[in-house]
Parts: structure tokens; sequence; C-alpha cells
């Protein structure tokens, strides 16, 4: 009996052993894969379809140069599927559309390094005057439109023009809010989780009736809303039960930013790197600066130090 139980033991670690040498030869394809022989399996490992986007803030309205392009570099670095903006790219606020066209055709050839695809979004400074929106809507808009959506691995993507839905023109204005409680109603139903795009704070002062009409339509559950335009504090809330991210600026002003960046007020440049597992949304805040080259320093650099 005892000689059996001895066998049973080598026979079950021979099979272990053989099962991790098919796992590994098989290649591990998930991360439930290497959960399962992990040294520890984790508490909740990403889903098949995980999947992560980059969220860049203002670069006008007191823009720094160089600071764009810093930002582009640290996102290539991150290797997203995709990178979305929430507008004031540009100057703009003139009539002189050969000055527009030069400022867009700056941002632009910056932008084009870009190794993810880049989704737009209108600031107040790329469509005010109205040259500007014609100029936006032209070069960067969606089907003649300067609002757009899309979907991506069962989550909705909502881009849209905060100085439309707030400006003079009403016009331009109920044709925005028609078309998105039509593109909510729908993805409400179908989508894991909703990400929205705008460049205004909504949920106050002088916004806030637009922002108690944008919530009626809104499923607080799984929506999640990215602003700019204050260029800082950089903050987070719930608004209504709705998450609401307003980022500090990325690559202009940010209160004391960057002669004198402060952690702890939110006065800093910074992005956003999301990351979205089976629905779930994690988000973490990057300050400018921070994602390195795997270079920064060079070994025979340190080798010469040393000897």
């Amino acid at each position: 009996m005892r000689i059996r139980t001895v066998s049973f033991a080598a026979i079950t670690l021979i099979l272990s052993g053989l099962l991790l040498g098919c796992a590994s030869t098989n290649h591990l394809k998930t991360p439930a894969d290497l959960s399962r022989i992990a040294g520890w399996r984790g508490t909740e490992p990403n889903s098949p379809d995980t999947f992560r986007f980059v969220v860049l803030s203002d670069r006008t309205g007191g823009h720094i140069p160089g600071l764009w392009a810093k930002a582009v570099a640290e996102t290539n670095r991150l290797k997203p599927d995709f990178v979305i903006c929430i507008g004031d790219l540009i100057e703009g606020y003139i009539s002189d559309e050969d000055e527009i066209r030069k400022q867009w055709a700056e941002f632009d050839a910056l932008t084009r390094k870009l190794n993810a695809p880049f989704f737009y979004c209108p600031g107040n400074h790329d469509v005010i005057p109205d040259v500007c929106r014609k100029i936006y809507t032209k070069l960067h808009g969606i089907g003649g439109r300067t609002w757009y959506s899309f979907d991506y691995h069962h989550c909705h993507f909502l881009v849209l023009d905060s100085s439309a839905m707030i400006g003079k023109d009403k016009v331009l204005a109920e044709k925005q809010w028609k078309w998105i409680e039509k593109d909510l109603s729908r993805a409400n139903r179908i989508s894991k989780h909703i990400f929205i795009f705008i460049h205004h704070p909504m949920f106050y002062g002088e916004r806030k009736p637009y922002w108690d009409r944008l919530r009626k339509m809104l499923d607080a559950k799984k929506t999640t809303i990215f602003s700019g335009h204050w260029h800082s504090p950089l903050c987070y809330g719930k608004v209504d039960g709705v998450s609401y991210y307003v980022l500090s600026a990325t690559a202009a002003g940010s209160g004391g930013a960057p002669a004198r960046p402060n952690r702890k007020k939110g006065e800093f440049q910074s992005y956003a790197h999301v990351v979205v597992s089976n629905g779930k949304v994690t988000i973490a805040i990057i300050p400018l600066g921070q994602i390195l080259p795997h270079d920064y320093i060079k070994m025979e650099d340190v080798l010469k130090k040393a000897s």
C-alpha cells in the first residue's frame, strides 16, 4: 500500500511537469494562461481583449515649445492602441486663413510622428472664430461634423464639440444635441463602457444647464468623461454619479508648471493612460517627462565612471 502511494505521487509530479512543459511549448496566449502557472495567480488578470489608449490634453492657450513633441515621444514608448485628445491644439482665435492653416501644419507635423492612430477633438482655440471652425471641419472633421463616435472592443468612444454645444449658433447646437441623443441611446444598450471626450468641463457655472441635459442621456455606471480647458488643477470626481476627469494641460502652462510644478495641487503637465479589461477601466495619470527611453542611462557611461 505504501509503495502504491509513493508511485502515485511520483506519477502526479511527472504529469505536472509534462503539463507545464506542454503549456510552455504551446506558447501561452492569455493572462489567464499565465495565471495558471505563475507563482502568484493575481487577483484580477487582464482579459484577452484588454486594450490601452492615451488621452492628451491642451497644447495651446499659452503653449510651451517642445512639450507636444515630448508627449508624442513618450506616448510612442507606451505603445497604445490609439491616442485621443481633448482639444486646444492650435492658438487660433484669428481670421487669417493662411495663418490658421500654418498653425495646423505645424501641429499636424508634430502629431504625425505618433506610431498609433490619433483622434482629434475640438477646443475653443481650434474652432473660434467661424473661419477656424470652417478650416477645422475641412481638415479634421468627420462627415462634415466636428463631433463623431466609434466603437472598439465593445466600448463606445464619443468625441464632442463643446464650443458648438454652448455657442450662439443654436441650429448647430441642436444638430449636435440630437445626434448625441441618438448615438447614446444605442451605445447605452450595447456598450460595455462609454468614454466621452469634451474640451470644456460642463458641470459647473454657466455650463451647468448643458451638463444637466447631457447627464440625462448617460448611464453613470459605465460612463467616463475626459475634459481639459482649465490647464490646472488636474482633478477627478464623481459628478452626479459619473466618473469625470479634468486633465491638466499636456503642453501648455499649467498653474505653476513648468517653472514651479506642484504635484500636490495638480499643477503639472500630464496625460492619461487608460487600460480597459473586459469593460473595466483603470486610469493612470502620467506627469510629462516620466516615461523615459530604454537607453536613458547608457552602460558605457556608467562603466567609464566606474573605471
